[in-house]
């Protein structure tokens, strides 16, 4: 079950992404490992978000803020390797 913190997270995430930046939600899940809570959205499903188990009032560790930004740029270095292939082959 997500906290009530990363519940508040997903209204408002949800809120901004259809109501104000007009985009669609395709997923939302729960890893029951880590009680991560992700969300893919985007009309390229390009959007994505983590939301971290982290109880109301605790700023993330430093460790938590470096494991997202790894997490963050695996997928951006993956991505545009997906996108440059066909491009290199030419």
């Amino acid at each position: 079950m997500p906290t009530a913190a990363q519940v508040a997270s997903l209204y408002r995430i949800s809120y901004q992404l259809t109501y104000i930046m007009l985009q669609a939600i395709y997923f939302i899940c729960v890893d029951h490992r880590t009680r991560n809570v992700y969300i893919l959205a985007g009309y390229d499903e390009e959007i994505e978000f983590q939301i971290l188990p982290i109880k109301a009032g605790k700023m993330p560790t430093p460790q938590d803020i470096e494991k997202i930004i790894i997490c963050k740029l695996v997928d951006i270095m993956s991505n545009w390797a997906v996108k440059l292939n066909p491009l290199l082959s030419l």
